[in-house]
């Protein structure tokens, strides 16, 4: 029987078909290794997943609430040395298991952690040229990994990039790397846990590399709808500021809502639903997309602004 060296942690929370397709990859992906998947059930309901699948993974349902705590009950669970934690949307693939064997492990490198690079689908970067969420998520690179980072310049064809902050999207780190981080933070249920995990591993001065020598696919199709890729946004700032509130990590000093600025934003969020259906009205066409990137961008604002209000501006 194989050793376990490698443990896969999937936390998923209400995704159900979508967590299916990520685990036929990943089953097939991880075929006669020494890789295990522990997925983590964070949602309502009990998950129903097909036999063939079930005798293939190790599969948990929490009591608590939050990707943070899902993830650690997954650490817990585990039998691998290596902790791969990706999202319920994730596709890894074999490239992915022999890069952790030959670097990590036959190299011995576990002294870092490391972010996986990643991308959309080709038959998801068809469909975002079909959306008006789409064109936005196009037009600000969103859908890569790269284009999540905010560098400059061409994204790297292979090796490793320094960085400063972790993803657990596709997050690899040894177990007694997590373990002496002091793991996820629980108290943050969605959003902000990575943000205080990178914070850990700076003061530790455990480098933080970029992984380009393999690219994994990100399935972000539920997200191509104004409604959910708003909800996303502000379950994301709601839980981000009130990690903030409770002094887990530190505010973003960009965030400034005074004067004129707030003014607009109040005038805005007044009329946001009326912004929605002009949204929605407008043709789905080339020309109009610099609006349709304005009006997105605006109401995706919106959404930090009013979490901000609820729960740090309060007294502001």
């Amino acid at each position: 029987m194989t050793e376990t060296d490698i443990s896969i942690i999937i936390a998923t929370r209400n995704r159900e078909q979508i967590l299916l397709q990520t685990l036929k990859k990943a089953c097939a992906a991880i075929e006669n290794t020494n890789a295990e998947i522990v997925v983590v059930n964070d949602g309502d309901n009990d998950l129903k997943l097909p036999g063939e699948i079930l005798d293939k993974i190790k599969l948990f349902k929490t009591s608590k609430r939050g990707v943070a705590s899902a993830r650690n009950f997954g650490a817990d669970n585990a039998k691998g040395s290596i902790l791969f934690f990706v999202d319920d949307d994730m596709w890894i693939n074999s490239g992915i298991i022999d890069w952790i064997n030959g670097y990590i492990i036959k190299d011995k490198k576990t002294d870092a952690a490391y972010n996986i690079n990643w991308e959309y689908p080709d038959n998801l970067n068809e469909k975002l040229h079909n959306s008006k969420i789409g064109q936005y998520i196009l037009s600000n690179r969103y859908n890569s990994m790269w284009g999540r980072m905010h560098e400059k310049g061409d994204e790297p064809k292979k090796g490793l990039y320094p960085f400063n902050i972790v993803s657990s999207c596709s997050l690899i780190m040894s177990k007694k790397i997590f373990e002496e981080t002091g793991r996820y933070n629980e108290a943050m249920i969605f959003q902000g846990e990575d943000i205080d995990l990178s914070n850990k591993l700076n003061n530790l001065s455990i480098p933080i590399y970029c992984v380009f020598d393999v690219t994994l696919h990100h399935n972000h199709q539920d997200r191509l709808e104004i409604k959910s890729f708003l909800k996303r946004d502000s379950d994301g700032f709601e839980s981000e500021f009130k990690a903030v509130e409770s002094g887990f990590i530190k505010p973003n000093s960009d965030i400034s809502y005074t004067g004129m600025k707030r003014v607009m934003l109040e005038g805005f969020g007044a009329t946001e639903k009326i912004w929605i259906l002009f949204l929605k009205a407008i043709p789905n066409r080339k020309i109009f997309n610099s609006v349709n990137n304005k009006i997105i961008g605006a109401l995706g604002s919106l959404q930090r602004y009013k979490q901000w209000v609820k729960i740090l501006g309060k007294n502001r």
